[in-house]
């Protein structure tokens, strides 16, 4: 690790939580293709829905400081004597709340920031070598916005404006 990269970091986050280290991260990008049978031949695909991006990430958050910034703020808060819980303990309290919470926020790699995320999916593993860091696995999931569009009944009033957006069909004899 560079003197640089100690002041200068861009690491990745779910939220506010920011990892000591990412292990590994894998992000999923499907579309579904619908199908549809004929009598002869082979099923006729008409169309392609993106699914949500997921993403898979195994990381570490550990109780020993890895930057110059989080070292010297904790012996700050050694000396005014303002020790705090774990930053394993927290981190893992702040995911169990961002997954009860049900409210999308921001996940953070070193390609991109990605809104509207949740957390579908979380465990950790401890053993003995582990014991003073967090070593948990997450699986997010992006929810996909939709904007609509609102039409006031006045619109339809006006017979030039209903004339264009209905068409007229002649069905004969009723």
């Amino acid at each position: 690790m560079s003197l640089v990269s100690l002041f200068i970091q861009k690491k990745s986050s779910i939220g506010v939580i920011a990892f000591d280290a990412l292990v590994s991260e894998s992000v999923t990008a499907e579309a579904e293709i619908t199908t549809n049978p004929v009598e002869q031949g082979v099923d006729v695909s008409d169309n392609i829905v993106i699914q949500p991006l997921s993403f898979k990430l195994e990381a570490i958050i550990s109780d020993t400081p890895l930057s110059y910034t989080e070292t010297f703020n904790k012996i700050k808060d050694f000396i005014k004597g303002n020790e705090h819980e774990k930053p394993s303990v927290k981190a893992w309290n702040e995911l169990l709340k961002l997954q009860s919470d049900r409210k999308p926020f921001t996940y953070q790699n070193n390609l991109k920031k990605y809104d509207n995320v949740v957390i579908k999916s979380l465990n950790y593993t401890q053993d003995k070598d582990t014991f003073n860091i967090l070593n948990f696995s997450v699986s997010l999931r992006e929810l996909p916005t939709v904007a609509n569009q609102s039409v006031s009944f006045k619109q339809f009033k006006d017979k030039k404006i209903a004339d264009k957006s209905t068409e007229t069909k002649d069905r004969g004899l009723v």
